[in-house]
């Protein structure tokens, strides 16, 4: 016990320097007037390494490296689950093993018995879904990173924080770690190799998050299996947030309005805009954006915008900058 409220004590000091370093802010700007078209372009880099925050009424909030975290612990516990960062080859595997010492080597594990995330991001569609109702405390969970092999140990879950021990997959025993847990924000971040981060702004500040994440074309090999698709795109924030694409493209977006948006179903699937906003010529690498494709997004104060992408090179001709021109409804 004095072991797990010293590192409390050390997390918090940890998470509050994080928080202040890694997180690099914008300037808001003034809420667009109704009825009025604004543009802005996304700048993630050609080799997509930063995920940008953003904000239909502040514009861009904050960004961040997106290889930054490996799991995100939701901060609401009654469905207390955790996400893995899928872009990294992430894999998950449950032993049903309490003792962290029995474990030391990943071979063995059926190459189908690996589990990952579902994209839509709804609560229950993590890798392992809920920890209590699974009957996931206190057993030991392999993690695979690209080639490597970590453990996971979740001691304990509060209101308030979790209790994790984590190590590499050859070590009899792991580093204690407790994750605070601010409602602040959307989860509790954490890196095998760095501890606790927060690669997110607060949850009531952002949108929508252009980042890399991991696709799911389902039954899509010759064995019938899924298989993981690395995309680029654009995933709406789980906090209050929902949005809808609309599949009649009959309209341009100059004509779209309010009575057209309320006539959609807007839903909570955190991958409702994705990726296919855009395709690439895979001979030539280059890619071709739809702006016939609009899309609807509700705010977390009830506030209705439509827009549609109309870029994803910059002034240089580099991929991975996407632009989108929006309108509040």
């Amino acid at each position: 016990m004095n072991i797990i409220l010293f590192r409390f004590s050390l997390t918090i000091v940890a998470a509050c320097f994080l928080w202040s370093s890694c997180m690099k802010k914008e300037l808001p700007y003034p809420l667009p007037p109704k009825g009025e078209a604004q543009s802005i372009q996304f700048d993630l880099g050609s080799d997509y390494a930063t995920q940008v925050f953003f904000s239909f009424t502040n514009g861009v909030v904050s960004s961040s490296l997106y290889k930054s975290w490996d799991l995100a612990f939701t901060n609401n516990t009654n469905q207390a689950e955790f996400w893995i960062n899928g872009p990294k080859s992430m894999l998950v595997y449950p032993t049903a093993q309490t003792d962290f010492s029995a474990i030391i080597s990943a071979t063995g594990i059926p190459s189908n018995a690996w589990k990952y995330d579902d994209p839509s991001g709804l609560p229950g569609a993590s890798a392992l879904g809920n920890l209590s109702e699974n009957a996931l405390l206190n057993q030991v969970i392999v993690i695979k990173i690209s080639n490597k092999f970590y453990k996971l140990k979740i001691h304990d879950i509060s209101d308030s924080y979790y209790v994790i021990e984590t190590g590499e997959i050859t070590d009899n025993t792991g580093q204690i770690d407790t994750l605070v847990i601010d409602k602040n924000y959307n989860f509790s971040y954490f890196s095998f190799t760095d501890g606790n981060v927060m690669p997110e702004p607060p949850k009531d500040q952002w949108d929508l998050v252009f980042t890399r994440y991991q696709h799911i074309y389902r039954n899509y090999n010759d064995d019938g299996s899924d298989f993981l698709y690395n995309v680029s795109g654009a995933l709406l924030n789980p906090y209050l947030t929902t949005g809808a694409l609309d599949t009649s493209n009959s309209q341009r977006f100059e004509e779209f309005n309010r009575e057209n948006a309320e006539a959609l179903e807007l839903v909570k699937n955190r991958d409702v805009i994705g990726f296919d906003w855009k395709k690439v010529n895979i001979n030539t690498g280059e890619y071709t954006v739809f702006p016939e494709l609009l899309f609807v997004l509700k705010d977390q104060n009830g506030i209705l915008w439509k827009f549609h992408f109309t870029g994803y090179y910059n002034d240089l001709g580099e991929k991975g900058s996407p632009r989108i021109e929006f309108m509040r409804l």
